[in-house]
């Protein structure tokens, strides 16, 4: 009899065998990069830097783990450091940046920061992320707005729609789609996250809800044509 462990293991076998396909025809298409750049080793550190944001044309937001000694971690071992939320400006006259510094309002001591990007009501979301009692990694999207003088807002955690207890909620991003009515196009503000919560493909999901007056609805899972039975 065929249990649903094999039923599962056939899936995503035949899930890495298309992924293998689809890999033999990228590497046959041409591809052209344009104005590429590589950001100096002040902010390409020795470990990793990830989920850059623009704001502006000077100046960057991005997560990293900075430490000056090599860091371990064995599985099951509370972590003794934590990935944090950096700035760094350009300084165009001599076309470099600035060494990074802590964003301090958008880290905290004992939970990883990360994933930074400005919604359509000038707040700055953010994920930040702890370890549970079964040294599983959950995550939360915040909040703060950013005020007329440049600095930041009291922390908020988003609600239950967004950030499901005991689930993760990450990697928020901000776009536009739209419905239409008659000949008139309805544009709605979009928040796009990745979820593990119940109701999805399989795994780490994308989700979205459409953020209006305010308030975002509860999330929408985005189906089986973008999500698949793995992360």
């Amino acid at each position: 009899a065929t249990t649903p462990e094999i039923k599962l293991a056939k899936k995503w076998c035949k899930n890495a065998k298309n992924y293998c396909l689809n890999a033999k025809v990228m590497a046959q298409t041409d591809t052209a990069f344009f104005n590429e750049e590589v950001l100096p080793h002040t902010i390409n550190y020795g470990y990793t830097d990830f989920s850059p944001m623009a704001k502006g044309q000077d100046t960057i937001y991005f997560a990293s783990l900075r430490s000056d000694s090599i860091q371990t971690y064995k599985h099951g071992e509370d972590n003794i450091f934590s990935v944090g939320i950096y700035e760094s400006v350009r300084e165009r006259d001599e076309n470099t940046w600035s060494d990074p510094e802590q964003v301090d309002l958008l880290n905290s001591e004992y939970t990883h920061s990360a994933n930074p990007t400005i919604g359509p009501d000038n707040h700055i979301y953010y994920t930040k992320c702890y370890q549970d009692p079964k040294n599983l990694i959950i995550c939360g999207i915040n909040h703060r707005e950013i005020l007329p003088n440049g600095t930041l807002g009291k922390e908020k955690h988003l609600s239950g729609k967004i950030n499901k207890h005991g689930y993760t909620n990450t990697q928020p991003s901000f776009g536009k789609a739209y419905k239409r009515k008659g000949r008139t196009k309805i544009w709605y503000d979009i928040m796009y996250f990745v979820s593990n919560r119940p109701g999805g493909a399989g795994g780490l999901d994308i989700w979205y809800s459409v953020y209006k007056d305010g308030k975002f609805s509860s999330p929408t899972n985005c189906g089986e044509s973008i999500n698949t039975i793995r992360d």
